[in-house]
């Protein structure tokens, strides 16, 4: 995760459960850090601080911003206010879900620029 004045960069999003972790950017990004020297055979607890920011609802994986097969996105407006109060900015860029074009999403709060324009191109 990655701070940039007043924009929160991270790969996947920041949950409803990141934020209540009360987990700040300097120790999310230190189990991140800790967690690239150890195998990945070596799984953190259940219900620890790690196993949060490593697994589904960490920065890393999280898409809640998105919607999933049939389902529509989990993390409501409410969830993104707190996030962004919680970091101290106005919005958060994410990549991680491809996306037909850059989107704003919740009244622009939220960035999404995982974009392929043309993945389906075979080169010549």
């Amino acid at each position: 995760m990655l701070k940039l004045g007043d924009l929160l960069i991270v790969h996947g999003g920041v949950s409803s459960h990141l934020t209540e972790s009360g987990l700040g950017l300097d120790a999310v990004n230190a189990i991140v850090r800790r967690s690239l020297d150890v195998p990945y055979a070596v799984k953190p607890p259940d219900g620890s601080l790690v196993a949060l920011v490593l697994g589904a609802n960490g920065p890393l994986w999280y898409r809640g911003y998105f919607p999933m097969r049939e389902s529509p996105p989990t993390a409501t407006t409410a969830d993104v206010m707190e996030a962004l109060d919680r970091f101290g900015v106005s919005r958060i860029l994410v990549g991680h879900t491809v996306v037909d074009r850059v989107s704003a999403l919740y009244d622009g709060k939220v960035i999404a620029v995982q974009v392929y324009p043309h993945q389906d191109e075979v080169e010549r």
